[in-house]
């Protein structure tokens, strides 16, 4: 009887530490194949230009919030009548949403447009025409003004006639010793002067002023032959130039007598008495002729504004009289406009459409002003606030879009909003300057404005830059010059290495790297070339 032969198991230990042995034995026949093919030396990663899209892009997480958002509350303190809007409720533009009592501010603005209407009513029977009695009397006081004027224009001649006399009086009769041969061609002073411009000067002007005087006579006889207002009027301004004349020689006439050469004490202290009494007299008459014509310009204008105000009063009421009262309704329309503002104050309105958040107001609760009791934000007007690091913003422009996921959707939902605003003041955030940027969704996104809501977290990805149908490598292919640029190694026929050149563009952020000069379609090159 044969017993069987007993199978021999190894040990589960044993077992394993012989697997082990027999995988690290596979691995190095591996290694060592690789080098004996291929020259003792790792195969190079080749890899080969081609055509397509390089896209950059700067990778930010914002949070969405409404576009406009406003917390409401009353201007002034009151008891509340009544709550309009609750939260979640949809409101338009200008709506009510809580009012206070008011009927006392009410009152007030019912008296005010009474007031209103009353100065409105005396307005309309103002511009409705004048009485007669106040035209008689505007009638009078016209002709009482005009008969005015014409006093002041016969007046004007008399004071004209009194300056030309004392004009004349202190030339021919207060300095009449002066001088010999007076009025003619041979006019010369009775003594001798020291200044001999004082002299010239007071013969040339005393020779002047006899002319200028008889010049001065013949325009009063005809004034006085055919005198008009406006005779009058030329009569004052050449007697003005004719008096200045006539105090420039009486001033000349004392520097002359002071100068003089012979005279006695006695002499010259009478000459210059003489031309003081002429002087003073022509000064008053100066004085005179200027008042005259203020009179009369003064007295034209009052004639002009009598006679405007009776036009005014045959058109109808009085110009002041309707500016007062329009004045009065003016004032009368504030107050109602202020009655009317108050109450106003007693509602909260929406100043936009938009969505209650919030809604704290309770019937017959006492608030006091400015304590917040309604929130609201704007619908369909979402935005996405981001901060972008100093590192990064320099590549985002306003107008680039972006490609945004949302936490409470996954990765597979991508919607997609522009840059609208960068700011250009930096925002520090733990230590880091940052840029705060706004993402708008378009307005047609109705998808977005129906599933995001205000607070989500945002991913963003900013698309800055894009070259489509380009060269391009992976970037880690490409070698840096020590003096700079870039080259490639290049893999030419029977597979030899060499250098190119390269001009890199745009640099995507998947790896890859615009060529623009140094490569051709097709091409190949190695990553890591043996030796390197």
């Amino acid at each position: 009887m044969q017993h069987p032969v007993p199978t021999h198991h190894p040990h589960p230990k044993r077992r394993r530490k012989w697997l082990w042995v027999v995988g690290v034995l596979a691995i190095g026949a591996g290694v060592l194949a690789a080098y004996a093919f291929g020259g003792n030396e790792p195969r190079p990663e080749e890899v080969e230009v081609t055509r397509g899209t390089v896209v950059e892009t700067v990778s930010v997480t914002g949070r969405v919030k409404p576009a406009s958002s406003v917390d409401l509350a009353f201007e002034r303190s009151g008891k509340i009548a009544r709550v309009l809007a609750k939260v979640g409720d949809r409101v338009e533009a200008r709506v009510a949403l809580v009012e206070l009592s008011a009927d006392d501010l009410r009152a007030e603005v019912r008296e005010a447009e009474a007031q209103v209407a009353t100065e409105t009513a005396n307005l309309e029977a103002l511009t409705r025409g004048t009485r007669p009695e106040e035209i008689t009397v505007k009638n009078a006081e016209v002709a009482k003004v005009e008969q005015d004027l014409a006093n002041y224009y016969t007046a004007a001649l008399v004071i004209v006639e009194d300056a030309y006399a004392k004009a004349d009086d202190a030339v021919r009769v207060k300095t009449d010793a002066l001088f010999s041969n007076d009025d003619t061609s041979t006019l010369s002073l009775t003594f001798s002067v020291s200044d001999s411009q004082a002299q010239g000067d007071v013969v040339d002007l005393r020779r002047r002023a006899g002319t200028t005087l008889g010049t001065w006579n013949a325009e009063l006889r005809n004034v006085r032959a055919s005198t008009t207002p406006s005779s009058v009027s030329a009569l004052l301004i050449s007697s003005a130039t004719h008096l200045a004349l006539v105090r420039d020689y009486l001033a000349r006439a004392v520097d002359a007598v002071n100068f003089s050469v012979g005279l006695t004490q006695a002499t010259a202290d009478a000459y210059r008495g003489d031309i003081t009494t002429g002087r003073t007299n022509v000064a008053a008459a100066t004085t005179a002729v200027s008042g005259a014509s203020q009179n009369l310009a003064a007295q034209a204008l009052t004639v002009a504004r009598v006679r405007s105000e009776l036009a005014l009063l045959t058109a109808g009421a009085t110009a002041e009289a309707i500016s007062a009262q329009r004045a009065k309704l003016l004032q009368a329309e504030a107050r109602r406009d202020v009655a009317q503002a108050a109450l106003a104050k007693t509602v909260i309105t929406a100043p936009f459409a938009g969505l209650v958040t919030k809604q704290d107001a309770e019937v017959g609760e006492i608030v006091a002003a400015n304590t917040p009791l309604v929130s609201l934000i704007a619908e369909r007007s979402l935005e996405i606030e981001a901060f972008i690091p100093e590192v990064d913003v320099g590549k985002v422009s306003v107008g680039n879009t972006a490609a945004v996921t949302f936490d409470a959707y996954g990765a597979a939902r991508v919607f997609s909003v522009r840059v609208g605003q960068i700011e250009p003041a930096e925002t520090v955030v733990e230590g880091v300057a940052t840029y705060r940027t706004v993402f708008h969704f378009a307005d047609s996104d109705r998808e977005a404005y129906e599933l995001i809501k205000s607070g989500m977290t945002a991913d963003l990805e900013i698309e800055t830059a894009r070259r489509e149908n380009v060269l391009m490598v992976p970037f880690r292919a490409l070698r840096e010059r020590n003096g700079g640029g870039w080259f490639a190694y290049f893999v030419g026929r029977e597979g030899a290495l060499t250098e190119r050149g390269v001009l890199i563009g745009l640099r995507g952020t998947d790896g890859t790297v615009e060529v623009r000069e140094g490569l051709s379609e097709g091409d190949t090159i190695v990553a890591a070339p043996p030796r390197e």
